[in-house]
């Protein structure tokens, strides 16, 4: 089976992958990619679309080859099991199992249920790991009443101000809470908002979610446009 997989991944790779990035090939990824709106019933046909996304969207890049293989194998099973979720959904499995260094990966999975304040802060910090070889540094949290957030204080609803750093310069991004939910859409929003500004040369593309986890990959600027063109993620800007 494993041997069948690669062989069914190198072909797959070559159609979707390796393809020149110039747009015109619109009408074979329409063909290839499965539904994005919600999740659906995996099959092995599907492992090797799913693992030529993960390569494009640079995911199995920052992976040794232990751990490129032990994704592969998630991804197998999933389909081979014909499980009911979208398509990228073996790489949150592959972070609860599998222990990195911080700052190590590329991309961050998110439940935007949050109830208390140290769980809150516990998620900010991943997504800032994105883009801290960057420089960004959160530095501060206020609640939606300007007072600092201690770690068990229950999250409530309203816009809570997260002061950053970058070099030597300081700004402000607000991440609304409404009922226990982070909005995450609208806060990678302001964060490839940050990264347009100072003309970094990576963007973050939002997969689609799946129930209320989020899956946020950091990809160069050419990747992250390939993405959204062919429908696998967003790469949202503030309004």
């Amino acid at each position: 089976m494993w041997d069948w997989l690669n062989k069914v991944f190198k072909k797959d790779e070559g159609r979707e992958v390796q393809k020149p990035d110039t747009g015109d090939d619109g009408q074979e990824v329409k063909r290839q990619h499965v539904d994005l709106s919600e999740p659906r019933q995996l099959s092995p046909v599907d492992a090797p679309t799913i693992l030529a996304r993960l390569k494009t969207l640079g995911v199995l890049d920052y992976l040794d080859p232990n751990q490129e293989q032990a994704l592969k194998r998630i991804v197998l099973t999933h389909c081979r099991e014909k499980r009911v979720e979208m398509w990228w959904w073996s790489v949150c499995e592959f972070v609860r199992t599998r222990k990195t260094h911080k700052g190590e990966l590329p991309f961050q999975v998110v439940d935007e249920r949050c109830e208390m304040a140290r769980s809150f802060k516990e998620r900010l910090i991943g997504l800032e790991e994105l883009f801290r070889a960057e420089g960004l540094q959160f530095r501060r949290i206020r609640s939606p009443d300007g007072e600092p957030l201690h770690d068990r204080a229950p999250l409530g609803t309203g816009k809570y101000l997260v002061k950053y750093r970058i070099g030597e310069r300081e700004g402000m991004v607000q991440v609304l809470v409404n009922d226990g939910r982070i909005d995450v859409p609208a806060f990678i929003a302001q964060l490839n908002g940050i990264a347009q500004a100072n003309r970094w040369g990576y963007r973050l593309v939002l997969l689609p979610p799946q129930d209320t986890v989020h899956c946020i990959v950091r990809c160069n600027f050419g990747t992250a446009e390939r993405a959204e063109r062919s429908q696998w993620g967003r790469v949202d800007y503030p309004e």
